[in-house]
């Protein structure tokens, strides 16, 4: 049975108990677990057996305003705040659209996780010349919990995790995404004063 059907049986069984019944909220809970094991499920086949790219020119301005819209109702409700910081015209990069926008979703939810009584995210983009290539450089910053020094040489590292109910996958596969662009990955924080994650995407043809 796959995701849909589990969701369509528990809602079938539910709705013979009240919602103040013990079996009725045992099955709220076996939804929101399903759900769970759906995602670990796709980010694991995600990482294992990545899609082959499907790049061309495009806006990473557009992507990320585009991604920010879906995390809007999340950001509201964990009083987040998203500021983009970028100058009016940058150069387009040729990239595979729905793996990118994968990588932002990802850094943004992250962000909100790491900041659970609310604050700030900045995402400042700007183009930057790397090992003689140029490209564009976007860093997002939270004023959230940190991250440990010890914990910092591994967060790419695949099933590597500080979450309780985390994959350890969601960092390695950006990693991966950003890697197969021909691009570059890095984090740099201290406990207690936020995290800055930041990738460089190289212009041109690669």
């Amino acid at each position: 049975m796959n995701r849909a059907g589990i969701k369509a049986a528990v809602e079938i069984l539910a709705d013979d108990y009240s919602p103040q019944n013990n079996k009725h909220r045992i099955l709220q809970l076996l939804d929101r677990e399903a759900d769970r094991l759906n995602e670990v499920l796709t980010t694991f086949l995600s990482f294992a057996k990545p899609h082959p790219m499907q790049s061309s020119p495009a806006d990473v301005v557009k992507r990320l305003e585009g991604m920010i819209g879906l995390t809007k109702s999340q950001a509201k409700k964990s009083h987040v705040k998203i500021m983009r910081h970028h100058p009016p015209e940058l150069p387009l990069i040729n990239m595979d659209e729905e793996r990118i926008g994968q990588v932002f979703l990802n850094l943004m939810l992250n962000a909100m996780q790491a900041m659970p009584q609310g604050g700030r995210l900045d995402i400042h983009i700007q183009q930057v010349i790397k090992d003689d290539k140029p490209g564009l450089q976007l860093e997002f910053s939270d004023n959230g919990e940190g991250i440990k020094s010890e914990d910092l040489p591994n967060l790419f590292n695949p099933f590597f995790t500080t979450k309780q109910e985390g994959t350890g996958l969601g960092l390695a596969v950006c990693y991966r995404i950003i890697e197969q662009h021909g691009g570059k990955t890095g984090v740099a924080s201290q406990p207690g004063q936020g995290a800055t994650f930041n990738l460089w995407l190289p212009l041109g043809e690669r």
